[in-house]
């Protein structure tokens, strides 16, 4: 019999097994949480999407708890271990007369257990779509495999391979060679849910996932374009405690230049699909940096990606990304100019080519008021915004399909385009099967194509991941493969979306609004990043020969605005700049460690400035102090070069008076705006003015006078006195 400890081994292992299989296959599915009314125009009240798993499982091990203290040991011991997490490894994106086979690969299956694949009734509106991905259908069975033992299945690189005929006929009887959508023909193209079980040897249900079957009859005649942009990025760490300069771009290391290398990979195997690329230009300087065949490799790619703009249209994009409208909210435009030419450095330094076309602005957060300034800072003509932030409209009870005219005040209007916030939703919904999330994806475009499947006009989406999104390799792939020659779907650039999907054909209101004001950046944040800069450019004014440096300084000031950070890292990263910089200032320095001492009235003054930068300095040398006198305006010498470990100045002076005192010297910027050294000489002063020889000499005169006075006086009494002793 199992001992106590052995016991409660079990049991934690059972606890942990039932939390991952509830987090890997019940956790597939999304709990709904009613958004406060996404707009009108786009068809439906749409869902957010939360993780459920948590509290499930909480509830599972309380009932693993209850079970094992109820059954003993014993029992625990004789469950079936569940299996790992059940996970989607590849779909067929779509099935048709054609291609009538589904294929289902998938990982996490032991050969003990079993499949069953369910599918329901074709959807007939987005929010059921959304529906079905909180929670699997309970009503509406098409059809239902009988259960398929895995260890009778092909495998594939990490699973098993799971093929099944897809027919229309309407035979209602469970096989397990293919499912039946039971439906007549020209009724029968559409996405259907499908549900796959994992049983147990046992036939107790281990995990299920939610995917879904899209058929299509023929090719549409006028398909969905869709306006994929997706990133080439890596993410953005603060840096703390840097007393020096940063690194030209913080280095990725081989696990950062393999993930972005994986990243492009994915887009280069399926080159001929056309997508948005906004490549990060931190992320591609921090790749031409970085040493060894991999990341040229990667940069090459890249440069071959962006040859033909019809295919890659590559975004002319910050040097990180930021929130263009928190920044010229406040009063950062000049910030916003500033990430963009440095992006816009990068990429010509690696040939890149960007944006060879009208310049598009993509938000990837909430926007705002300012957002007509920001795209004038950036010098876009057309802009994709979030669906959440742009007012309601009536125009269609469909998904919105179509570029608009937005208004931006004071007659300012841009050629714009809504994101897709629920397509958004699904690059996140589930990072531990990004498989199954890209195709999610794919269904709920496949489904926005068959919400007007016959259209007159073009129709059109734009799919943009959230902010900070980190390109999942698998999720590009699928994706991109999906895409590639699909009879529902034509992917398109953006550039071409503006150019293919024309404003108002689809009955939808040609013209649209802003609903908020937008983010702001915290008002310390701003002045923080106002006084850094205005630092900087007076450092940058002072230096000569040192552009490596200067270009560090400026990407780390930068790098402190990503959108991607937190408030409280983008302080850090400030602070990490000023430290930065004050690492610089520190390199030189004001010989203040003796006094100086003037024994006449006229003299000269030595200062002395120390310099260990290996750079040239210019600046404004300066000296006051309110006990000395400088002709001339001799206090002030222009233009000095400090370009010597030891640099001496002389300064004349005149004295006021004698005794000891402070001479403040101060070294700034030539354009002022930075203090770069400052310090007090101690100055002793002996020499006697005529001014106070004058005034000696009349207190001596004084003195004389009261002592002549007061000694004739005293003889006057003296003689007096003595009379008057004399007379009786």
């Amino acid at each position: 019999m199992a001992s106590g400890a052995e016991a409660l081994g079990q049991l934690g292992r059972r606890l942990d097994q039932g939390l991952e299989s509830l987090g890997d296959g019940a956790g597939k599915h999304r709990a709904t949480v009613q958004r406060p009314s996404l707009s009108p125009g786009n068809g439906y009240r749409g869902t957010v999407s939360l993780r459920c798993a948590q509290a499930a499982g909480l509830a599972l091990a309380v009932l693993a708890v209850a079970l094992t203290c109820a059954l003993g040991p014993t029992a625990a011991r004789a469950e079936t271990a569940p299996t790992s997490a059940f996970v989607l490894l590849g779909q067929s994106p779509w099935t048709s007369p054609e291609r009538p086979t589904l294929t289902l690969d998938l990982g996490g299956a032991a050969s003990g257990d079993s499949l069953v694949v369910t599918v329901y009734k074709r959807l007939t509106s987005r929010s059921a779509f959304e529906a079905t991905l909180a929670s699997p259908p309970t009503s509406g069975v098409l059809s239902r495999t009988a259960a398929v033992p895995v260890a009778g299945l092909a495998p594939v690189d990490g699973g098993v391979e799971l093929s099944l005929a897809v027919s229309t006929a309407g035979a209602t009887a469970a096989t397990t060679a293919g499912i039946d959508l039971d439906c007549t023909t020209g009724s029968c193209s559409g996405v259907y849910p499908l549900v796959i079980s994992l049983e147990t040897a046992a036939g107790s249900p281990a995990a299920t996932l939610t995917t879904y079957l899209t058929y299509a009859e023929s090719a549409a005649s006028t398909p969905l374009r869709v306006a994929a942009v997706l990133p080439v990025s890596s993410p953005v760490v603060p840096v703390r405690g840097a007393t020096q300069a940063a690194a030209v771009a913080e280095p990725l290391g081989r696990a950062g230049v393999a993930g972005v290398a994986a990243q492009v990979q994915a887009l280069t195997d399926h080159s001929t699909v056309p997508v948005t690329l906004d490549v990060v230009p931190r992320t591609l300087q921090a790749l031409a940096h970085e040493p060894g065949p991999a990341a040229r490799a990667v940069v090459g790619q890249i440069q071959a990606l962006a040859e033909d703009p019809a295919v890659h249209q590559v975004l002319a994009a910050p040097y990180v990304p930021v929130d263009a409208t928190a920044l010229t909210g406040a009063g950062l435009a000049g910030e916003l100019n500033a990430q963009m030419v440095r992006g816009q450095a990068v990429f010509t330094l690696d040939h890149v080519e960007a944006d060879t076309g009208p310049r598009v602005w993509v938000a990837t957060g909430p926007v705002g008021a300012t957002l007509g300034r920001a795209l004038l800072t950036v010098g876009a003509s057309r802009v994709v915004v979030p669906d959440t932030d742009l007012a309601p409209t009536t125009a269609a009870n469909l998904t919105w399909s179509q570029p608009f005219s937005l208004a931006l005040g004071h007659g300012q209007q841009a050629e714009a385009a809504a994101s897709d916030s629920e397509l958004t939703a699904h690059f996140t919904d589930d990072p531990g099967d990004p498989v199954l999330e890209a195709n999610q994806l794919l269904a709920d475009l496949a489904f926005i194509h068959y919400e007007a499947p016959g259209a007159a006009s073009v129709r059109g989406v734009v799919v943009v991941p959230p902010t900070g999104w980190t390109p999942d390799p698998a999720f590009v792939a699928t994706l991109l493969a999906g895409l590639d020659a699909n009879p529902n779907l034509t992917a398109v650039t953006l550039n071409g979306f503006f150019q293919q999907v024309p404003a108002g054909a689809n009955g939808m209101a040609d013209t649209r609004s802003l609903a908020g004001n937008g983010p702001a950046l915290p008002a310390v944040l701003a002045q923080s990043v106002a006084a850094g800069r205005v630092r900087l450019s007076a450092f940058d004014g002072a230096v000569q020969g040192a552009p490596l440096l200067l270009g560090q300084l400026d990407d780390a000031l930068l790098t402190s605005e990503a959108a991607t950070l937190r408030t409280v890292q983008q302080a850090q990263m400030v602070a990490s700049f000023e430290r930065s910089l004050g690492g610089q200032l520190a390199l030189i320095q004001l010989a203040t460690d003796r006094t100086i001492t003037l024994t006449s009235r006229t003299g000269t003054i030595p200062v002395t400035v120390l310099s260990s930068a290996p750079y040239t300095v210019v600046g404004t040398l300066s000296v006051s102090s309110d006990k000395l006198r400088f002709p001339s305006a001799a206090a002030t010498r222009q233009a000095v070069v400090i370009d010597h470990p030891t640099n001496a100045y002389r300064f004349g002076v005149v004295t006021r008076t004698s005794g000891d005192f402070p001479l403040l010297v101060t070294l700034t910027a030539p354009h002022g705006g930075l203090v770069m050294a400052q310090g007090e000489l101690q100055i002793r002063s002996t020499a006697t003015s005529i001014a106070g020889i004058v005034l000696t000499l009349a207190a001596a005169v004084v003195l004389l006078g009261w002592w002549a006075r007061t000694w004739r006086s005293t003889r006057r009494a003296r003689r007096s006195g003595g009379a008057e002793h004399a007379g009786p």
